[in-house]
């Protein structure tokens, strides 16, 4: 009897792990790559930034935090790392809802042809 391997998790289309810090160099330049090509106006580029140093920290909010001294829960260390894993999970999505609402923002006052520019960044597989 063969044994089957399980399917695959979902994963993030490859612009958004790019957008979410997977690798700082490379969002960085997908970013600055994009803000370019969009040419953004002095009253677009702040929200921009707000919008892309939300990205920048949502990778670091998903980072597990540290058990140091005194994590113990009275767990088991399974119990203690799948906790840690809620926690970094919680942070993450956080980072990320704050993300999407400044992103929102700018979208909002993007032209027609700067928004048809990031969604087609943003759709790429």
């Amino acid at each position: 009897m063969a044994i089957s391997s399980p399917t695959p998790p979902p994963t993030l289309p490859h612009s958004w792990t790019r957008w979410l810090g997977a690798n700082e160099r490379e969002t960085r330049a997908f970013v600055d790559g994009l803000a370019q090509r969009l040419r953004l106006t002095p009253e677009q580029r702040p929200l921009w930034d707000r919008f892309v140093e939300k990205l920048r920290r949502s990778g670091s909010a998903a980072a597990l935090p540290d058990p140091g001294e005194g994590w113990d829960h009275g767990q088991s260390a399974a119990l203690d790392n799948l906790l840690r894993l809620e926690i970094a999970a919680g942070r993450f999505l956080g980072a990320i809802e704050e993300a999407r609402d400044d992103f929102g923002r700018v979208y909002a006052i993007l032209s027609p042809v700067q928004r048809s520019l990031v969604d087609a960044a943003i759709s790429k597989r």
